[in-house]
């Protein structure tokens, strides 16, 4: 079983590296670079005014240390013809758990000491720590972690009691408990604690038989892999997703302001079709709200101007592929409209998304104190970024 892990993590290592050569393509790096410095610059100013003492540092590095703990789930790579072939050896299967197990720990371990690396500043100025207390700090993280894991695998057998609040319990109360002993009591009391939480989950699991829910253990990994997807799904197109509509009844009155009339047919269509399109409408709003929230904390007029241009640019990026969206639908081809129509209709739909962005940022800016001349330097080149996007880029991308 030991064996057939490696080789079930070899194939997940090249499907991985697969997608994410399209992930880290020239112009995510270039986002990923500006927005890292960004948020180390909001971080540095923050880390200025704190003086320590304060009620609320406690609160801050409590709730970031509960909310890191919940990432990075046990990964067990099962798929689901698995729960047929596998079943005769399900005795044996332990050993598979025991070594995805350790991958899911490594994995944790590492994102873990990253989270306490950026927030060990915090820690020190406000806490007045030293680094010999940070380093226990972080032996009480990973010993949580493990026990969150191990509660991730004890759900994996029937005899043990799967439900919302034990869930809960383990994965938000328990942290949050010792975190709290550790911050306000003292930092051995809250080690001491976690090591008895997680002796008692040991011996609970000890207890277990061997035998597997495997509706629930492949539910868990599809649940796992389907969230990993969907950010891939983001640079390239992904197989094993599949795109959800929904109706949003919020937006009816939009869709009826757009005449129903033969030249605005493609408007209707393509405006429809982004309202509903849970991927295309969520990759948009979600980079509106964290380009509005980079700008509001930047307190750098020429930063806060380059943030503004870059995120009309990565979101416009993101939208003009929208065009070919109907290419597989044989209905749309056999519509009486020309593609010059077609593309008229999308540039209005592209152009109102991005004024829509560009009023968020722009707001934004205000916020921040930015200065009027920038706001309007910031405009003139947003507007010039939109005719550029949906004039000759588009017209050069998608013309015949």
């Amino acid at each position: 079983m030991n064996n057939f892990f490696k080789h079930r993590l070899g194939l997940h290592f090249k499907e991985m590296t697969r997608y994410l050569k399209y992930v880290f393509n020239d112009f995510f790096v270039i986002a990923l670079m500006f927005f890292i410095g960004a948020l180390g610059l909001v971080y540095s100013n923050f880390l200025k005014e704190v003086v320590g003492g304060l009620w609320w540092e406690k609160v801050v590095i409590i709730l970031v240390l509960v909310i890191a703990l919940q990432i990075c789930g046990m990964a067990t790579l099962i798929k689901q013809p698995d729960k047929v072939f596998i079943a005769p050896k399900e005795y044996e299967f332990g050993s598979y758990l025991k070594s995805s197990f350790y991958y899911s720990l490594t994995l944790a371990f590492l994102f873990e000491a990253l989270v306490v690396f950026i927030l060990m500043p915090f820690v020190s100025i406000s806490l007045h720590w030293n680094g010999i207390q940070i380093i226990e700090l972080f032996c009480l993280i990973l010993i949580l972690k493990w026990l969150i894991l191990k509660n991730n695998w004890a759900n994996f057998y029937l005899d043990f009691p799967k439900s919302i609040f034990e869930k809960v319990i383990v994965n938000l109360i328990i942290p949050a408990i010792v975190l709290i002993v550790t911050l306000y009591v003292n930092l051995s009391v809250g080690i001491a604690l976690a090591l008895f939480f997680s002796i008692l989950l040991q011996l609970a699991l000890n207890r277990l038989a061997n035998l597997l829910d495997w509706k629930y253990l492949i539910d868990n990994e599809e649940r796992r892999m389907a969230n990993i997807y969907r950010f891939f799904s983001l640079f390239q197109d992904v197989p094993e997703v599949k795109p959800k509509v929904k109706r949003r009844r919020w937006a009816s009155p939009l869709l009826k302001s757009v005449k129903t009339i033969h030249n605005n047919t493609f408007t209707k269509l393509y405006l429809l079709t982004f309202i509903r399109d849970g991927e295309i409408s969520s990759l948009y709003f979600r980079l509106i709200i964290i380009g509005f929230l980079v700008i509001v904390f930047v307190k750098n007029n020429v930063l806060s101007l380059c943030i503004y241009d870059l995120f009309i640019y990565l979101v416009g990026f993101q939208l003009i592929p929208f065009y070919k969206i109907f290419d597989d639908n044989v209905f749309v081809h056999i519509y009486p409209i020309s593609e010059k129509t077609r593309m008229d209709n999308f540039r209005i739909v592209v152009r109102t998304m991005l004024s829509i962005e560009i009023l968020v940022l722009t707001i934004g800016m205000l916020i921040s104190g930015t200065s009027i001349q920038f706001i309007g330097f910031a405009l003139i080149v947003g507007l010039f970024e939109i005719y550029c996007l949906t004039g000759p880029y588009l017209k050069s991308k998608f013309e015949n």
